[in-house]
């Protein structure tokens, strides 16, 4: 990492002098275009860092792997200094770069988080799914299987890496940029589509969607299809959209339930359009909803196996909880992280812009849709927080139906002296934006100068492959000590159980981790791959990343004897970067102070 950072500063250094001084000599250079340069250094970097590490993944000697990153990241620096940081006003029409910057943007970050995905350790999450992977189902307690195969097909081709586990969520999130790129051109035209194409790059919500593979990955690109589909049959008047409607909608709720929404919001459309009301007298609505449930039916058919769990889990156990939590201002910042600066300057112009239509009575079909596709989803996410928490993800997709109006309104500013400030607060934001994730990525990959880690392995995933490789260093001794194999526990809900299932494999089997369940507490698809019964007598390594959870004061009762609790401290790249405390029982018993 130093040496890749050092080299790249000089080759900086020398690359600013040739293009100020002979490249781009005839174009001007002031303190904005210094700001430039300095934005495209970083862009450089980061891709010339992601190019190594993904090089190295591939096991190539050193210097191709430099190589190519010099490469990688002089092509960056070439053509964001041409074209961005020493660009000329007069070279081409404003429309023109402003097309030419939103593809330049867009394939950045495409590349940018493809090439680092097999750098960075996986996140719990994306562990918990890789182990839905290995016990392929129609159903899990608290998601639908759509991330399960995806994940199963990505390791099945590319092994089980971090690469092959997120391997789908690019795709997935090309599907989205098609879906969305379709809806906006025939919307809004070609230049706003070619200007939607960045927001789905930047959004923080869909930037992750691109790069970590969740239930949020599949879910994003149906419902970017379903909405496709649904314009086309609601506005453009196209009676087999449908078809296409229900498939996607069927897709979605394979990956979350969620997607059950614009079953509502259309219901509402056609009641709100007087010309759309028609379609409730023609086959196509109701064909729509068959070819939904008959992709959703193995998941039904699951539920009804398995007592309803996953849609207890996920329907009446939130709706009608007893602990009532007002999160209403919990939501409207998650809603401004998953936006981002950029994306909430572009909801706030576009919710204006349909709040004076709409008072003018002058909002037409297609602004009806994207309207009532936005807000419908999101009334349903605002009463929920009136009296249940709500988690950070939960409104993402929503925001796909304001995307074309955010694009239109960047169009706009563009052709209009009185926004044009829209437009470069806009431009501004989004650079920005990228900026900080690239440096994020190249942190969590390589590091960075002076900057050490968090202390603690929950914040970000930084040395969870480090922390499992300790932690079966202290099962192989325990296991030197003791007859039959230790049992690893992670002393939480899954997070730690799915780090050492993921990190752990060729050298702990999966029927040996479980998670603490073991001890009577949730742990959601856990609680149903592994039984307490079976497990009787066994020596259990409890692992934790919090000293509390270990501490229990009823946590001996469920073994013949119990050691003190021990903690070891994580390096990575001999600097620290965590701890976790771990406790070791012996004689696992199946109940807890005599109650079974």
């Amino acid at each position: 990492m130093v040496a890749h950072i050092c080299g790249f500063s000089i080759a900086t250094a020398c690359s600013y002098v040739g293009h100020a001084h002979y490249s781009f000599d005839d174009r001007g250079k002031d303190s904005v275009q210094r700001m430039r340069s300095a934005a495209v250094w970083i862009l450089a970097l980061a891709m010339r860092g992601g190019i190594i590490s993904a090089a190295s993944l591939l096991c190539l000697p050193v210097t191709i792997a430099l190589a190519a990153g010099i490469i990688g990241g002089g092509i960056v620096s070439y053509l964001g200094n041409d074209l961005f940081a020493f660009r000329r006003k007069d070279m081409l029409p404003l429309a023109v770069r402003w097309k030419l910057g939103a593809i330049g943007l867009t394939t950045y970050v495409f590349f940018l988080r493809l090439f680092y995905q097999g750098a960075i350790d996986l996140m719990p999450q994306e562990a918990y799914y890789w182990t839905y992977a290995q016990h392929l189902d129609w159903g899990y307690l608290d998601h639908p299987p759509m991330v399960a195969w995806l994940i199963w097909l990505g390791t099945a081709v590319f092994s089980d890496s971090e690469f092959g586990v997120r391997i789908a969520a690019p795709l997935c999130w090309l599907a989205t940029a098609f879906f969305m790129f379709r809806s906006t051109s025939e919307t809004f035209g070609r230049t706003a589509a070619f200007l939607s194409l960045p927001l789905l790059a930047v959004l923080p919500f869909f930037f992750a969607t691109g790069a970590v593979m969740t239930p949020d990955a599949p879910l994003t690109a149906a419902w970017a299809g379903a909405l496709y589909f649904l314009q086309r049959a609601l506005v453009a008047g196209c009676p087999k959209a449908w078809l296409g409607a229900g498939v996607l909608i069927g897709f979605g709720m394979l990956s979350k339930y969620t997607i059950a929404l614009l079953g509502p919001a259309a219901l509402v459309f056609m009641i709100v359009r007087p010309q759309s009301r028609r379609w409730f007298a023609t086959r196509w609505p109701y064909l729509c909803a068959i070819c939904a449930t008959a992709l959703f039916s193995p998941v039904v058919a699951w539920n009804a196996a398995h007592g309803w769990l996953s849609f207890e889990f996920q329907g009446s156990r939130r709706w009608l909880s007893d602990d009532v939590v007002f999160s209403a201002p919990t939501l409207l910042l998650f809603i401004a992280i998953v936006l981002g600066p950029v994306g909430l300057l572009l909801a706030a112009t576009s919710t204006a812009r349909l709040t004076r239509l709409l008072a003018a009575r002058r909002l037409c079909r297609s602004e009806t849709f994207l309207a009532v596709f936005t807000f419908v989803p999101l009334a349903v996410f605002i009463a929920f927080s009136q009296f249940h928490a709500v988690k950070l993800n939960w409104t993402g997709p929503i925001w796909l139906a304001l995307l074309p109006l955010m694009a239109r309104m960047i169009e706009t500013a563009l052709r209009s002296a009185s926004m044009t400030k829209v437009a470069t607060a806009a431009q501004v934001l989004a650079i920005g934006t990228v900026l900080v994730f690239s440096v994020l990525l190249h942190y969590l990959a390589l590091g960075l100068p002076l900057v050490g880690y968090p202390k603690g392995l929950r914040a970000i995933p930084i040395a969870f492959e480090e922390f499992v490789s300790a932690a079966e260093e202290v099962k192989a001794r325990v296991a030197a000590t003791t007859d039959g194999r230790p049992l690893l526990v992670g002393m939480d809900k899954y997070n730690v159980a799915s780090e050492l299932g993921f990190y752990g494999r060729g050298r702990t089997r999966l029927d040996d981790i479980t998670s603490r369940n073991l001890f009577g507490d949730s742990g959601l698809m856990f609680e149903h791959w592994r039984s307490a019964q079976a497990l009787s007598g066994r020596v259990v390594i409890m692992v934790g990343l919090k000293e509390d959870s270990l501490s229990g004061q009823g946590l001996a009762n469920w073994f013949e004897e119990i050691g003190p609790i021990e903690q070891r401290t994580i390096y990575k790249g001999g600097t620290e970067a965590g701890r976790f405390f771990y406790r070791i029982g012996y004689g696992y018993r199946t109940h807890d102070g005599g109650r079974v």
